[in-house]
């Protein structure tokens, strides 16, 4: 499905995607979503010494900070996105705030490149392009996606996306009234969460159909795995980019 998100869109309102993106990171960070994903983060990062994680398509980066977080050795991260949020203020995190496009990116082999839950914005092509760059640059890239095109995911979007956002829209931070207003009186953000998170599950893929994209790339040594990990009643799709260092 080739569908944008309405938050894919320049004209979306800045005000809109900030709450949208805000309340999913929210969810994330406080009911654990990604919780068995740090030691995994932690993994690559010591064994390929990697000495910066560079966050891709951040949004509120939440998900990125949770991650950092529960990571027992220290590294620097930058989150960037296309659509930046403007004054970010996340504590002791850089927040980039030149739009970075995944499409555009000549990704450094010492870094760390990370996705959470964003992958699937991107159609089919631009999906195997961006694999193909990193092949290529031979960077070290982690995508995690925590929606399948199955319905228990579909019904989870949908409850998060209304009576999740009722319940939870006064607690999200940084507190916001007009978050209220368009939550309660005028509700333009259910709606358009809403619809984001459908299409969400739409345009999601399975791990299957993830490996058969993955194994239609080849590389010289360099490898491109997929796995799912599964922590009930979540479960996280990953994409494993990375080199293989061969002794000479």
């Amino acid at each position: 499905m080739n569908l944008k998100e309405l938050e894919d869109y320049s004209w979306f309102p800045k005000k809109l995607r900030q709450f949208q993106s805000e309340m999913i990171g929210f969810v994330v960070q406080k009911f654990g979503v990604y919780r068995k994903l740090s030691p995994v983060v932690e993994k690559l990062i010591l064994e390929k010494k990697l000495h910066k994680i560079v966050d891709l398509c951040s949004g509120s980066g939440l998900p990125s900070v949770y991650i950092r977080e529960h990571l027992t050795t220290t590294i620097p991260m930058e989150l960037t996105d296309k659509f930046p949020p403007a004054d970010k203020g996340i504590s002791g995190i850089y927040y980039q705030q030149n739009p970075v496009d995944v499409l555009q990116l000549k990704p450094d082999a010492g870094n760390l490149y990370t996705m959470y839950n964003a992958f699937h914005h991107f159609s089919t092509a631009e999906q195997k392009a961006i694999l193909q760059n990193f092949g290529e640059c031979r960077g070290s890239l982690l995508i995690a996606e925590i929606l399948s095109p199955a319905l228990p995911d579909f019904v989870k979007v949908v409850l998060v996306s209304t009576v999740g956002q009722w319940l939870l829209a006064p607690f999200i931070r940084p507190f916001s009234w007009l978050r209220l207003v368009f939550t309660y009186l005028l509700p333009v953000n259910i709606l358009t969460v809403l619809t984001d998170g459908v299409l969400s599950v739409f345009k999601s893929k399975t791990q299957k159909q993830y490996a058969a994209l993955c194994s239609s790339l080849q590389f010289a040594n360099y490898r491109l795995e997929t796995n799912t990990i599964h922590d009930f009643p979540n479960k996280i799709i990953t994409i494993l980019a990375q080199p293989i260092y061969v002794n000479p």
